[in-house]
């Protein structure tokens, strides 16, 4: 089916509404084969009363192509309403493990019958799934790319911290391919038995259906979007109050699909002021629900004669260059060395140009080697009334100030439904958490297969935690949560001052002897009121 891209109708349609005003879409198909770029408006409302966009997408070798729909730069009060997104071609495929020959270290996977295979896809990463929809941890492939000194920047901005390839395969016809064990790259020791069922993505980190930059009081209001080739919402520094309310990723047909995202829900890098989030559904997702933080520069260098030092993004390589709007005059700069996590000093920026930030009311002192979080980029957010269901990794990844998660539910979420921790090296994500309030939330079945793993797990590091580490952390409050089908862990807390947790009820654990509520090198705590149910 040729289609016809209807990108310039509606850059039309919105250029000519004047800022203050309402452009209000047809209920109908538009179908984009480029992204539309909303530059520097002021009060406009895009009411897509009831519309659908199309983005094209293709999956097949040598290259992964996929239109982004929308990008937002130096807008204020600008709001999306009433829209659906989705793609031409599906941005995954769900597949059964048909037969194994564990001699010849191969196996056979069989596509279901709904997808149009070409025998040209880009199998870029296969996770397994059990029969209740849930990533189960028994099969996770990537295979990384050969070549180490290979760098990906998203948005010019984002650097991912390993590039990935599809690994090789032979299709078989009939939507069957065979491949190799020795092909392919695990995350968790493989569990391969024929019947595993596998979601097989084609993208990953890249493509964001919807892009903020430098944008102000942005509203997504009744949004669907329900195939997601990489992130749903990624928004970029210097944003500055957002909300976000009824943005949905739901699978459309279950049977056959089972991640309406290849990536994250929402990715927040750079966002100033506040989130308020609510209503919203996450379903079936490659990576987290929601991921707030900013990005960790580290001081390469400091003048000994004058206040300035150098700041680099040493993600990848020593002199990675963090993004131009970084830090800006004003902000507060908090220095941290990244083994101990303790601050070392605080600075306010007077300037940054090319990597040299110059600072005035420097208290403490910073070493080469610090991590340095910038912390205008630690929004409060108000998260209420969502629900994220099968999520590959976390739920809400929580690093940022001033936080309350209420009225929200999690199932079958691989890994923690909530975890607040930063990433002071490999991820460069930061910071701390501080008054962090979740409670009135619903919790069940999640980490499968790992005991150890917590639904609310606040970490000195997305890996774990260092027992060595104190006062991360501070105000930690758990209270009135429900937990149901997990034996050991429920809650734990490390490295925090002033936590509770109190009045969380615990249903149907088979252990009540084994603790629910953990915690690590924290003071002044009070762990009270919390109870099993049988």
């Amino acid at each position: 089916m040729i289609r016809t891209c209807n990108a310039s109708e509606l850059d039309t349609l919105i250029q000519t509404t004047p800022d203050g005003s309402v452009c209000r879409l047809e209920p109908k198909e538009y179908y984009l084969t480029r992204r539309l770029e909303i530059l520097g408006r002021r009060h406009l409302t895009i009411d897509g009363n009831g519309a659908t966009l199309i983005t094209r997408y293709e999956n097949v070798m040598p290259a992964v192509a996929c239109t982004d729909a929308f990008y937002l730069e130096n807008c204020d009060h600008v709001t999306l309403k009433n829209l659906t997104i989705t793609t031409d071609t599906p941005i995954n495929m769900t597949a059964v493990v048909e037969s194994y020959d564990e001699t010849a270290g191969a196996f056979v996977l069989k596509v279901d019958d709904c997808y149009a295979v070409t025998g040209r896809e880009v199998l870029l990463a296969m996770t397994s799934f059990d029969a209740e929809g849930s990533p189960d941890r028994r099969f996770a492939s990537f295979l990384r790319n050969p070549d180490p000194t290979a760098i990906k920047v998203l948005h010019n901005e984002i650097i991912c911290f390993a590039n990935h390839i599809g690994p090789p395969y032979e299709y078989l016809g009939g939507n069957r391919f065979r491949m190799r064990v020795s092909d392919l790259e695990f995350a968790f020791p493989p569990q391969i038995a024929p019947g595993l069922r596998l979601c097989i993505r084609h993208t990953m980190y890249g493509p964001s259906v919807i892009t903020l930059r430098d944008s102000s009081n942005t509203c997504l209001q009744d949004i669907t979007l329900p195939a997601v080739p990489g992130f749903g919402v990624t928004v970029l520094t210097r944003c500055h109050n957002l909300t976000i309310d009824g943005l949905r990723l739901p699978l459309l047909d279950p049977e056959h699909t089972l991640m309406a995202s290849n990536c994250d829900g929402i990715h927040i890098v750079g966002l100033t002021g506040r989130l308020i989030m609510k209503n919203c559904l996450f379903d079936g997702l490659g990576d987290d629900a929601l991921n707030v933080h900013s990005t960790a520069g580290t001081v390469t260098a400091i003048a000994p004669d004058r206040p300035v030092f150098k700041c680099n993004y040493c993600k990848k390589t020593p002199d990675g260059v963090l993004p131009a709007h970084w830090c800006a005059e004003g902000d507060l700069l908090r220095f941290f060395e990244p083994e101990t996590q303790q601050v070392t000093a605080t600075a306010v920026v007077c300037a940054f140009e090319d990597g040299y930030v110059t600072y005035r009311d420097l208290q403490g002192e910073p070493s080469v080697g610090d991590m340095v979080q910038n912390v205008a980029f630690t929004p409060a957010c108000e998260i209420e009334n969502c629900v994220v269901r099968n999520s590959r990794a976390r739920g809400f990844l929580i690093q940022t100030e001033n936080v309350e998660i209420k009225n929200c539910s999690f199932f079958g979420i691989a890994g923690s439904p909530i975890k607040a921790a930063p990433a002071f090296v490999r991820w460069y994500e930061v910071g701390p958490c501080k008054h962090l309030c979740i409670h009135d939330n619903d919790f069940e079945k999640w980490g499968e297969g790992n005991l150890k793993t917590p639904a609310v797990a606040v970490y000195t590091r997305h890996s774990g935690n260092d027992e060595t580490i104190t006062g991360l952390h501070r105000d930690i409050r758990i209270t009135d949560n429900r937990f149901s089908r997990k034996s050991g862990l429920c809650i734990e807390v490390s490295s925090a001052d002033q936590v509770v947790v109190t009045g969380n009820r615990f249903f149907g654990r088979e252990d009540p002897a084994a603790p629910a509520v953990g915690t690590i090198s924290c003071r002044d705590v009070r762990i009270e009121d919390n109870q099993d149910v049988r």
